[in-house]
């Protein structure tokens, strides 16, 4: 529903399938969201601070994905 990204590893060894599972929480203060890395952190500011100047308005956050 939007708060998580998966990963599924498949094995198939002598024709039995096996699998893992992994979700990636991608909501903030999430029951399992890891700290960000304080280097790719400063990167994406970096990238999204012009938005954020020519849209003074804009609420970080409030947007969507159409």
């Amino acid at each position: 529903m939007g708060e998580a990204l998966g990963r599924v590893d498949l094995r198939v060894l002598d024709g039995d399938v096996q699998f893992r599972h992994h979700l990636y929480c991608l909501t903030e203060d999430g029951e399992h969201t890891s700290e960000p890395d304080a280097d790719a952190q400063k990167s994406v500011e970096a990238v999204r601070e012009p938005f954020f100047a020519d849209y003074p308005w804009f609420e970080r956050g409030a947007g969507t994905l159409d």
